[in-house]
């Protein structure tokens, strides 16, 4: 159910606001991710994000791509019995977030819920990854333009995987000691996709509170 509306009350000060019960619980749920610690698993993450010798930069990309979606699914498994379709029924990242689903398939995006579109997500993301015509079996080959737009759609999606745990489960994921996980996956992660300009700084801009507490780049 949404928030209900801040209504001015006829009988007090003209300028005092009486705010909802419904929505008090609601800001104090969607500023727990101010509580993030920083706490992480590795704390230098530089190294990590230059490819290897001999591995050009596309390959390197769609190495982590795979990899990072494989290691968001096991994440959100760990999140499955606080976040389902009934906790989280719309797929957001607090109440001024909206994420909706489109690909080729539907003529007109859909809100869904989480677990729905991480799993549209995966399925659309694997389809893609294995479609010779985008990305040729064939190491070292320049990618084309329609290639790196799927690309950056997959970086940009699953970035909003972590936009909706943080921002809307922050409390249980530190109440189950998944914060260190989660903090080091999506340092690694989101630190690697600014680097290669695969997500812009509106994808991020509700996990300021993380990039702050991480001391991380929140920049390409």
């Amino acid at each position: 159910m949404p928030p209900k509306k801040i209504r001015k009350s006829h009988q007090s000060h003209p300028e005092t606001l009486l705010v909802s019960k419904d929505q008090t619980i609601l800001t104090r749920k969607y500023n727990q991710i101010k509580k993030v610690t920083g706490a992480s698993i590795i704390q230098d993450f530089e190294p990590l994000l230059q490819p290897p010798d001999g591995v050009t930069v596309s390959d390197w990309l769609i190495i982590n791509v795979m990899e990072f979606l494989d290691k968001t699914d096991k994440l959100y498994q760990c999140c499955s019995l606080f976040c389902t379709t009934e906790t989280c029924p719309l797929f957001n990242a607090g109440p001024h977030y909206n994420f909706f689903w489109e690909d080729e398939s539907i003529q007109d995006p859909v809100q869904l819920s989480a677990p729905e579109y991480l799993l549209q997500l995966t399925k659309w993301a694997r389809r893609n990854l294995a479609n010779t015509a985008l990305f040729p079996r064939k190491d070292g080959l320049e990618l084309s333009a329609d290639a790196y737009d799927v690309l950056r759609a997959i970086y940009r999606r699953t970035i909003r995987i972590y936009a909706h745990l943080y921002v809307c489960h922050f409390s249980s994921i530190k109440e189950n000691g998944i914060e260190p996980v989660i903090n080091t996956v999506f340092g690694h992660y989101s630190q690697l996709a600014l680097r290669y300009q695969m997500i812009d700084e509106e994808d991020i801009e509700m996990l300021m509170p993380v990039f702050n507490a991480m001391h991380i780049s929140s920049t390409p």
